[in-house]
């Protein structure tokens, strides 16, 4: 129970967080619709606790498709240990 609440309760800094999208962006690019174009993730912050809430700042969100927000949502749960802990994860449109 006590690992619960500091998970939901702890706080991740921007530098981690943008470290962690750098590594996961080598690690598996984010698709390319079928007009061939990708989305840019430009960075990544926490934006809530209780629970985690994380945004990634996206050139077009709607390019993003579902696989890889389950793909990033994964990575960042097992990178940041959150086990039994619900993550939101938001995408939100930056220029």
């Amino acid at each position: 129970m006590r690992e619960r609440w500091s998970e939901a309760t702890r706080a991740i800094p921007t530098s981690q967080l943008n470290r962690f999208l750098a590594a996961v962006q080598r690690k598996r690019q984010a698709p390319s619709n079928a007009q061939g174009r990708a989305p840019r993730l430009y960075y990544m912050t926490q934006t809530g606790t209780r629970p985690p809430e994380f945004t990634v700042f996206v050139n077009a969100p709607d390019r993003l498709n579902a696989s890889y927000r389950r793909f990033l949502w994964s990575q960042l749960a097992e990178r940041f240990e959150f086990h039994g802990t619900p993550v939101r994860l938001r995408f939100k449109r930056s220029q």
